[in-house]
């Protein structure tokens, strides 16, 4: 394992694998630390209100059993329809990591020496852009 980090190359298939399994995994193995840490911790979140409000839907499904009143009933939709939106934000983030981590390693040892230049022309009423490469 140790020495996929140390490749020259990066694969897109090991960054979305890391990403999928390890919160903030593919950002790490594309060495880009900041992000590892905003995804990791994001997803980490995410696996612990995902845990939470399940156990929520859980607990209100046995009081709706034991007292099947309106109010219990009412409180049993909020519950569910907030571990939906959970999950639908987990699938957005667990997304967008892979996605990222895919784009990191595909881009790894891109050359970033490109310049751009915006500058307003002193002859003319334009602005100048230059790309250099």
């Amino acid at each position: 394992m140790i020495l996929l980090f140390l490749l020259a190359e990066k694969s897109a298939k090991v960054a979305i694998t890391l990403s999928i399994l390890i919160p903030g995994g593919g950002q790490i193995y594309t060495k880009n630390y900041i992000k590892a840490g905003i995804f990791g911790t994001s997803q980490s979140f995410l696996i612990y209100k995902t845990y939470a409000t399940i156990q929520s839907v859980k607990e209100a499904e046995a009081q709706y059993n034991n007292t099947p009143t309106d109010s219990n009933k009412a409180i049993l939709t909020d519950r569910i329809l907030s571990r939906d939106a959970v999950l639908w934000w987990d699938a957005v983030v667990w997304f967008l990591a892979s996605a990222d981590a895919y784009v990191d390693a595909k881009m790894y040892n891109f050359n970033s020496n490109t310049v751009l230049i915006i500058s307003p022309n002193p002859h003319k009423s334009l602005v100048m852009i230059r790309l250099k490469f």
